[in-house]
Protein backbone atom coordinates (compact mmCIF):
# COMPACT_ATOMS: atom_id res chain seq x y z
CA UNK A 1 0.00 0.00 0.00
CA UNK A 2 2.80 2.42 0.76
CA UNK A 3 4.57 1.87 -2.36
CA UNK A 4 1.46 2.24 -4.36
CA UNK A 5 1.30 5.82 -2.15
CA UNK A 6 4.65 6.90 -3.52
CA UNK A 7 4.07 6.13 -6.88
CA UNK A 8 0.80 7.98 -7.00
CA UNK A 9 2.85 10.92 -5.75
CA UNK A 10 5.45 10.25 -8.45
CA UNK A 11 2.71 10.52 -10.99
CA UNK A 12 1.29 13.81 -9.55
CA UNK A 13 4.30 15.38 -10.25
CA UNK A 14 3.36 19.00 -8.59
CA UNK A 15 6.20 18.69 -6.13
CA UNK A 16 6.60 23.11 -6.08
CA UNK A 17 2.83 22.52 -4.68
CA UNK A 18 2.57 22.59 -0.74
CA UNK A 19 -0.33 19.97 -1.61
CA UNK A 20 -1.52 17.40 -3.53
CA UNK A 21 -4.13 15.60 -5.06
CA UNK A 22 -3.82 11.39 -5.34
CA UNK A 23 -5.39 8.13 -5.26
CA UNK A 24 -4.93 5.51 -3.97
CA UNK A 25 -6.42 1.99 -4.71
CA UNK A 26 -9.48 4.54 -5.84
CA UNK A 27 -9.49 6.19 -2.85
CA UNK A 28 -9.09 10.13 -3.49
CA UNK A 29 -6.34 11.44 -0.99
CA UNK A 30 -5.38 14.77 -0.22
CA UNK A 31 -1.88 15.31 0.72
CA UNK A 32 -0.17 17.78 2.16
CA UNK A 33 1.30 19.36 5.76
CA UNK A 34 -2.03 20.66 7.15
CA UNK A 35 -3.46 16.81 6.24
CA UNK A 36 -0.42 15.37 8.08
CA UNK A 37 -1.12 17.85 11.56
CA UNK A 38 -4.98 17.30 11.01
CA UNK A 39 -4.18 13.27 10.87
CA UNK A 40 -1.64 13.56 13.73
CA UNK A 41 -3.74 16.17 16.31
CA UNK A 42 -1.93 18.50 16.62
CA UNK A 43 -1.62 22.77 15.31
CA UNK A 44 1.14 23.74 13.29
CA UNK A 45 3.75 26.21 14.12
CA UNK A 46 3.83 27.93 10.67
CA UNK A 47 7.16 29.92 12.80
CA UNK A 48 9.16 26.76 13.43
CA UNK A 49 11.67 25.41 11.37
CA UNK A 50 11.77 24.58 8.76
CA UNK A 51 8.95 26.82 7.64
CA UNK A 52 11.03 29.81 7.99
CA UNK A 53 14.59 29.97 6.60
CA UNK A 54 17.55 30.77 9.03
CA UNK A 55 20.24 33.09 8.52
CA UNK A 56 23.21 31.05 7.19
CA UNK A 57 25.46 33.04 9.64
CA UNK A 58 25.88 31.12 12.86
CA UNK A 59 24.53 27.88 10.71
CA UNK A 60 26.50 24.91 12.54
CA UNK A 61 28.95 23.45 10.14
CA UNK A 62 29.34 20.00 9.08
CA UNK A 63 32.66 19.37 11.39
CA UNK A 64 30.59 20.61 14.10
CA UNK A 65 27.84 17.98 13.64
CA UNK A 66 29.79 15.42 12.84
CA UNK A 67 32.48 16.12 15.92
CA UNK A 68 29.33 16.65 18.19
CA UNK A 69 27.81 13.16 17.26
CA UNK A 70 30.65 10.77 16.34
CA UNK A 71 33.60 12.47 18.79
CA UNK A 72 36.44 15.29 18.35
CA UNK A 73 38.89 13.06 16.38
CA UNK A 74 36.23 12.61 13.66
CA UNK A 75 37.24 12.97 9.99
CA UNK A 76 34.58 14.27 8.03
CA UNK A 77 34.41 13.14 4.15
CA UNK A 78 32.03 14.84 1.28
CA UNK A 79 28.83 13.21 1.00
CA UNK A 80 29.45 10.93 3.81
CA UNK A 81 26.94 9.09 5.91
CA UNK A 82 27.41 8.65 9.88
CA UNK A 83 27.44 4.71 11.10
CA UNK A 84 25.01 3.88 13.55
CA UNK A 85 27.38 1.50 15.73
CA UNK A 86 29.89 4.98 15.98
CA UNK A 87 27.73 7.54 17.03
CA UNK A 88 28.42 8.58 20.73
CA UNK A 89 25.48 6.88 23.03
CA UNK A 90 23.16 9.52 23.34
CA UNK A 91 22.88 10.47 19.79
CA UNK A 92 22.75 6.68 18.83
CA UNK A 93 19.69 6.45 21.11
CA UNK A 94 18.02 9.72 20.15
CA UNK A 95 18.70 8.18 16.22
CA UNK A 96 17.24 5.44 17.32
CA UNK A 97 14.20 7.21 18.84
CA UNK A 98 13.58 9.73 15.52
CA UNK A 99 14.50 7.09 12.78
CA UNK A 100 12.97 3.59 13.83
CA UNK A 101 9.57 4.39 12.46
CA UNK A 102 11.13 6.70 9.68
CA UNK A 103 13.31 3.95 8.06
CA UNK A 104 12.83 0.34 9.26
CA UNK A 105 15.82 -0.80 6.88
CA UNK A 106 18.42 2.01 7.39
CA UNK A 107 17.71 2.98 11.48
CA UNK A 108 20.30 1.01 13.30
CA UNK A 109 23.25 1.11 9.96
CA UNK A 110 23.12 4.69 8.49
CA UNK A 111 22.51 8.35 9.43
CA UNK A 112 22.77 10.58 6.58
CA UNK A 113 24.20 14.24 7.34
CA UNK A 114 20.08 15.58 6.42
CA UNK A 115 19.13 13.93 9.53
CA UNK A 116 21.84 14.34 11.83
CA UNK A 117 22.02 18.17 11.25
CA UNK A 118 18.14 17.82 11.97
CA UNK A 119 18.68 16.48 15.10
CA UNK A 120 21.87 18.23 16.01
CA UNK A 121 19.01 21.84 15.33
CA UNK A 122 16.60 20.54 17.24
CA UNK A 123 18.49 19.01 19.92
CA UNK A 124 22.09 21.38 21.13
CA UNK A 125 20.45 24.06 19.42
CA UNK A 126 16.58 23.56 20.59
CA UNK A 127 14.86 24.82 17.63
CA UNK A 128 11.34 24.25 17.40
CA UNK A 129 9.87 22.03 14.41
CA UNK A 130 6.65 21.67 12.42
CA UNK A 131 7.31 18.12 11.82
CA UNK A 132 4.70 18.03 8.86
CA UNK A 133 6.89 20.73 6.80
CA UNK A 134 9.97 18.15 7.73
CA UNK A 135 7.79 14.64 6.63
CA UNK A 136 6.23 16.21 3.80
CA UNK A 137 9.02 17.16 1.93
CA UNK A 138 11.00 14.00 2.50
CA UNK A 139 8.40 11.95 0.91
CA UNK A 140 8.25 13.71 -1.97
CA UNK A 141 11.80 13.11 -2.14
CA UNK A 142 11.52 9.55 -1.01
CA UNK A 143 9.12 9.18 -4.18
CA UNK A 144 11.60 10.25 -6.61
CA UNK A 145 13.94 7.25 -5.64
CA UNK A 146 11.50 4.71 -5.24
CA UNK A 147 12.29 1.70 -6.63
CA UNK A 148 12.24 -2.77 -5.70
CA UNK A 149 15.76 -2.13 -3.70
CA UNK A 150 15.76 0.99 -1.16
CA UNK A 151 13.28 0.92 2.08
CA UNK A 152 10.12 3.30 1.86
CA UNK A 153 10.58 5.76 4.69
CA UNK A 154 7.94 6.91 6.89
CA UNK A 155 6.27 3.30 6.36
CA UNK A 156 4.52 3.22 9.85
CA UNK A 157 3.37 6.85 9.55
CA UNK A 158 2.08 6.26 5.80
CA UNK A 159 0.37 2.99 6.67
CA UNK A 160 -1.30 4.72 9.69
CA UNK A 161 -2.55 7.66 7.38
CA UNK A 162 -3.51 5.51 4.39
CA UNK A 163 -6.04 3.67 6.45
CA UNK A 164 -7.26 6.73 8.14
CA UNK A 165 -8.05 7.80 4.51
CA UNK A 166 -10.13 4.60 4.39
CA UNK A 167 -7.79 2.91 1.94
CA UNK A 168 -8.74 -0.44 2.19
CA UNK A 169 -5.94 -3.36 2.25
CA UNK A 170 -4.76 -5.61 -0.43
CA UNK A 171 -5.45 -9.30 0.32
CA UNK A 172 -1.81 -10.71 0.23
CA UNK A 173 -1.01 -7.57 2.91
CA UNK A 174 0.18 -8.41 6.62
CA UNK A 175 -2.62 -7.27 8.35
CA UNK A 176 -0.02 -5.46 11.35
CA UNK A 177 2.83 -3.78 11.10
CA UNK A 178 5.70 -5.33 12.00
CA UNK A 179 7.45 -3.67 15.28
CA UNK A 180 10.67 -2.42 14.69
CA UNK A 181 13.57 -3.26 16.97
CA UNK A 182 13.38 0.01 19.71
CA UNK A 183 9.21 -1.18 19.92
CA UNK A 184 10.00 -4.68 20.36
CA UNK A 185 12.47 -3.92 23.13
CA UNK A 186 10.19 -1.58 24.71
CA UNK A 187 7.51 -4.05 24.43
CA UNK A 188 9.14 -7.13 25.89
CA UNK A 189 10.15 -5.24 29.20
CA UNK A 190 6.76 -3.44 29.50
CA UNK A 191 4.38 -7.05 29.60
CA UNK A 192 6.43 -8.50 32.18
CA UNK A 193 5.63 -5.33 34.02
CA UNK A 194 2.17 -5.20 33.28
CA UNK A 195 1.50 -8.65 34.31
CA UNK A 196 2.75 -7.43 37.80
CA UNK A 197 0.01 -5.18 38.24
Amino acid sequence: MVREFYCAVLEARDFAEPSMEVAVRNVPITFSPDELARFLNFERDLTAFPNLPLIEEGWPTKSEVFQTMLGEDTTILDGSYMIHGQLRPFWRIMHLILCSTIDLKKHTTELSYDRAEFMYLVVVWGLPVDMTSYIYPSVLVEALKTDVQISLTYRVLLIEFLHAMMVPEGANEPKAVPLGAINKTTLSKSLPRHAER
